[in-house]
């Protein structure tokens, strides 16, 4: 009798694709990198990176379920975005034109790429700390409601101790754990900032309201001139608006169904993604992608970097751009947390139920 392999799990989790990393290198196995965050200043500004070893993170995705490591997540986007992707590049290359189903699955790229990343937790953790309260005072008025029509005995049914899970709010996206304590008649509440509901938004945005959105705007795919290049970065999706006294805003914050609010993802050194919200097709094809704007977007993509800037040339005047930090604490606590980070994370998911899972 033939035994069944266990199944391999994916532990080293890109969040930037190696494929689109690649078209960035001139060797195919390593990238000119600029490291925002340096332990001393004797750290070269640009370096070559391997592709494998940059814009990733041990664990990154994968989820405790039921004791057990998974990679579901991992396996989702490379089965329903980057594999699809990576076929749309190649047409890329060739500077064709695309039909508007590969014009869907670039956007569909997009919205993978800006949900997956250190970055994009980060806008989930503010998140769920802006609505916390109201979530909690939602929830407690529910088991209120509860107790007064079923009792304590009667929601706490089947259950052999004083404190019960009683379910979790409405959004999904935050695990939720509710607790009765009779010995002190409260009502405790409590969620976590961490990998589940990361993971639950991401898939959340590529399957609903946020990719809706997005897919409704009209994009176009720009090719660069010969002597004009863009670099990438760890956060690749840039979103930015301009005020009436012409500053220039980055960042999720500016909120993606902003009016006038630029979209953009540089897809090669040549190649770039770009819609502005509420503009008609005409109106964004009339752009005129000249050096100025070139030099404009260039800018933008540095300072939109969570921490890695990648280019297929050295920029020398990036440190005036974007400052780096060298702190060689900050840079030691980094590593430590991303040690400790599958450990404290599973410890989470064993601890909170999570039972809302989008389908995959």
């Amino acid at each position: 009798m033939k035994r069944k392999k266990a199944k391999q799990i994916t532990h080293d989790n890109h969040y930037v694709p190696q494929f689109y990393l690649k078209r960035w290198s001139r060797n195919g196995n390593t990238v000119r990198t600029y490291n925002g965050i340096v332990s001393n200043k004797g750290v070269p500004v640009w370096k070559s990176t391997p592709i494998k070893a940059t814009a990733y993170q041990p664990d990154l995705y994968t989820l405790r379920i039921n004791g057990d490591d998974s990679d579901e997540y991992e396996n989702y986007l490379e089965r329903e975005v980057e594999t699809p992707a990576a076929k749309v590049f190649h047409a890329i290359d060739r500077q064709s034109s695309l039909a508007n189903q590969d014009m869907h699955t670039l956007v569909q790229f997009l919205v993978a790429q800006m949900t997956r990343t250190p970055s994009w937790h980060q806008q989930v953790a503010k998140t769920i700390e802006a609505v916390f309260e109201d979530v909690v005072k939602e929830t407690i008025e529910t088991v209120e409601k509860d107790l007064e029509e079923k009792g304590t005995e009667g929601l706490l049914q089947g259950k052999n101790t004083n404190r019960s899970t009683v379910g979790l709010t409405k959004l999904g996206d935050m695990p939720l754990r509710c607790s009765l304590d009779r010995e002190q008649s409260a009502i405790k509440v409590e969620t976590y900032i961490g990998r589940q509901p990361c993971i639950a938004s991401s898939i959340r945005a590529l399957t609903g309201k946020i990719s809706q959105i997005l897919h409704s705007y009209n994009w176009r795919l720009i090719y660069l001139e010969n002597d004009m290049q863009l670099p990438t970065s760890d956060n690749p999706v840039v979103v930015f608006s301009r005020d009436i006294f012409g500053n220039t805003n980055v960042g999720l914050d500016v909120g993606l169904g902003t009016r006038f609010a630029d979209i953009m993802m540089p897809l090669s050194p040549q190649a770039l993604l770009f819609t502005e919200v509420g503009r008609t097709q005409g109106e964004i094809d009339t752009i005129n992608f000249d050096s100025s704007l070139v030099l404009y977007l260039r800018e933008l993509i540095i300072n939109n970097a969570y921490r890695y800037v990648y280019s297929q040339e050295d920029i020398p005047e990036i440190e005036e751009i974007r400052p780096r930090l060298v702190d060689a604490l900050r840079y030691k606590e980094i590593r430590d947390e991303q040690a400790r980070w599958h450990r404290e994370q599973c410890e989470l998911e064993e601890t909170f139920s999570f039972s809302y899972y989008p389908t995959m």
